[in-house]
């Protein structure tokens, strides 16, 4: 069961099932994305392919596309298109690109599908931190989601978060009470943001803060959007424990806003040894750092 708070603290909705994007495997060529009121796209193997190619190239030329698929201009542009209407790409001057990475308003279909077996692993070094009776609170980061179906393994415990997708997966889990805080929705992020958001979280206290982070500097986290920094530092300033999961790909990248400073951070957790330089500030600052 999952409580779903929207807009006033005094309205609250009781819901058995609370819909969000998910990616469901029809076969080898195609995938479907489902989301609430929002129309259900199909994407072929050739779409995917041009998705992965903008995600690796950042920005892409149609006639390069065009040369890497063996695709006509017509089709690609066309692919282009549908991708852009789903928020998956931005359309650029003879081409795409993926979203702007500077305010970190990656599309949440795009965080789901990239470095998913690192992200899993690093969700699996969470399961000591999971007791029965304890609170939770889990940012809307998908790294984040992915520590959800572990909560199986514990009883009478709390979970608090503002991702749709994180909520989507708790709506499964029987063992736990969960609440999802209400704001605006961020469509981009799937994450429930804005000054409503953060006034509901300052009025819950966990155990144990599970979040992540769009990059990673040696002064710690930090995110593209004021709304989703205002949000995690606040879970961050609620709860006893706090542990960052980082993967290898966000280190060296400093955005916006920073989140807190790395002496916040209990437990770093990340799929690759850090850079020197990276642990030396660790070390210093007394966090436990675990690799996977």
């Amino acid at each position: 069961m999952i409580y779903i708070f929207i807009l006033f603290n005094k309205l609250i909705i009781r819901k058995s099932y609370f819909s969000h994007y998910y990616l469901l495997q029809i076969n080898q060529n195609q995938s479907i994305i489902k989301a609430g009121g929002i129309k259900n796209m199909l994407i072929n193997e050739r779409q995917q392919e041009i998705l992965n190619l903008i995600k690796t190239y950042n920005t892409i030329s149609v006639e390069e596309i065009c040369k890497k698929i063996y695709a006509s201009p017509a089709t690609v542009r066309r692919d282009l298109t549908d991708l852009e209407l789903h928020g998956l790409i931005r359309r650029v001057w003879g081409g795409a690109s993926i979203m702007d990475a500077s305010s970190g308003e990656i599309s949440s279909f795009i965080r789901q599908q990239t470095n998913v077996q690192e992200k899993k692993r690093m969700a699996h070094a969470c399961i000591e931190f999971l007791k029965n009776d304890s609170s939770y609170f889990f940012d809307s980061s998908s790294t984040v989601s992915h520590i959800i179906p572990f909560l199986k393994k514990i009883s009478g415990g709390i979970a608090i978060t503002n991702g749709l997708c994180s909520a989507n997966a708790l709506s499964n889990i029987s063992t736990i009470k969960s609440f999802m805080i209400g704001g605006e929705i961020q469509t981009q992020t799937g994450a429930s943001i804005g000054g409503n958001a953060v006034e509901q979280l300052a009025n819950f206290y966990c155990d144990v803060c599970f979040f992540s982070c769009h990059g990673f500097s040696l002064t710690g986290p930090n995110e593209g959007t004021i709304d989703q920094q205002k949000a995690k530092a606040m879970m961050i300033r609620n709860s006893k424990l706090k542990i960052c999961l980082v993967d290898h790909t966000k280190f060296n990248k400093q955005f916006f806003i920073q989140t807190c400073s790395i002496s916040d951070i209990d437990v770093l957790i990340t799929d690759k040894m850090p850079e020197d330089e990276y642990l030396d500030v660790i070390n210093k600052n007394n966090v436990r750092l675990i690799v996977v």
